[in-house]
This record gives structure tokens, C-alpha cells and sequence, in this order.
């Protein structure tokens, strides 16, 4: 589910996203330029591909992808959302990375806010 405009929480949605990924699936993300996640998995054209969120340009995107041109650029997006992956694969691998530090940072800072004007 999402919480605010254009957040994704963490949920059974972004994980199944991570495994498909992992398997090699490249996603067709509604609305994917407005989702933020600590882990970047929705990149439109890098990590995954993007449709309108009422999904009325389905047929176009699909259309794009399974052109000539298209098929290189699945084939990258497969890399990519891999690579992207790769950086979050273990615990240590994750904490070191600066965006989950920044993630965590937000948060503190949202909490401490809270508790101040409480």
C-alpha cells in the first residue's frame, strides 16, 4: 500500500517486486516516477518500466518494449534492477548504504519533530 503522496510503504507489494526482480522479471510499475522507496526500485527506464496509474497507455508501453529498440532496453533495465538490488542483498550490505542512512535519518528527525510538539 502507500502512505502519503507517492510513498510506498514496505509491504507484500514491494517484496514480491524485489523477488520478481531477483528472478530476472523486469516490472511495469504504475505510476512508478511517483513511488519512493529506501531501496531505488522504481526508476523508470533503469530499474523498471512505467505506465500511466490508470494504466490507459498500457498497450503503448507494452508496444515500445517488445520493439527492437525496446528489447535492448529491457535487457538493461534487467541489469540495472539487479545491480540495485545486489546493494541491499544482506543486512551489512544495506545499513552501509547511504540511502537507507538517509532513510533512517528521516525518520529520527520525523520522530524527534513529533515528540517535540507533543
Amino acid at each position: 500500500g502507500t502512505r502519503g503522496p507517492g510513498a510506498q510503504a514496505p509491504g507484500p507489494e514491494l517484496h514480491q517486486d524485489e523477488e520478481a526482480k531477483l528472478f530476472g522479471a523486469v516490472l511495469l510499475k504504475p505510476g512508478a516516477s511517483l513511488l519512493q522507496t529506501a531501496i531505488p526500485l522504481y526508476t523508470p527506464n533503469v530499474t523498471c518500466l512505467e505506465m500511466r496509474p490508470d494504466g490507459a497507455d498500457i498497450g503503448d508501453v507494452l508496444q515500445r518494449a517488445l520493439s527492437k529498440d525496446g528489447l535492448h532496453l529491457l535487457d538493461e533495465i534487467q541489469v540495472q534492477a539487479r545491480q540495485v538490488l545486489s546493494n541491499f542483498t544482506t543486512y551489512g550490505r544495506a545499513a552501509a548504504n547511504p540511502a537507507m542512512s538517509r532513510v533512517w535519518a528521516d525518520l529520527v528527525n520525523r520522530i524527534q519533530k513529533a515528540l517535540a510538539s507533543s
